[in-house]
């Protein structure tokens, strides 16, 4: 009797786990987008502020840095600031701005920048004059898909 239960239960168990369907085990239920943490919607909406709505994140292909909002303290006063890489509305040119929080609050700054790149490969941070700021350094990527140069 033992050995009967023993063979139905594996036969069972078997099929359950070879087919999700009698199981109605759906992997879409599992997954959830990852949200975004408070600062970064803070970061995001001040974004939108000097930008417009109408903006998408772009996030560098490689390298360490490879976040479309990235916290760094450029200014070395130990506080970090911003930097958002994004396109806007139909404009394909890749962009990024720099934000900086004072009292609380996130505001764009003078710097920003436009380029007519189609992506951006890598993104890294060098005091490169010894004046206590990083330089910020970007390799652009202009060609689309699978051309090579």
């Amino acid at each position: 009797m033992k050995k009967i239960k023993l063979i139905t239960f594996l036969i069972l168990l078997c099929i359950t786990l070879s087919s999700g369907h009698l199981t109605r085990f759906d992997i879409d239920t599992l997954i959830t987008p990852p949200q975004m943490n408070v600062a970064n919607q803070q970061i995001q909406k001040a974004l939108a502020s000097a930008v417009g709505d109408s903006f998408q994140l772009v996030y560098p292909k490689t390298g360490d840095y490879q976040n479309a909002i990235i916290s760094i303290d450029l200014t070395g006063d130990g506080n970090n600031e911003a930097l958002c890489f994004y396109t806007t509305g139909q404009d394909t040119k890749v962009s990024f701005t720099v934000l900086e929080q004072t009292k609380g609050e996130w505001k764009a700054q003078s710097m920003s920048h436009s380029q007519s790149a189609a992506a951006i490969d890598v993104v890294n941070f060098f005091d490169y004059d010894g004046d206590n700021t990083r330089e910020i350094i970007i390799g652009w990527q202009y060609l689309q898909g699978d051309e090579k140069a």
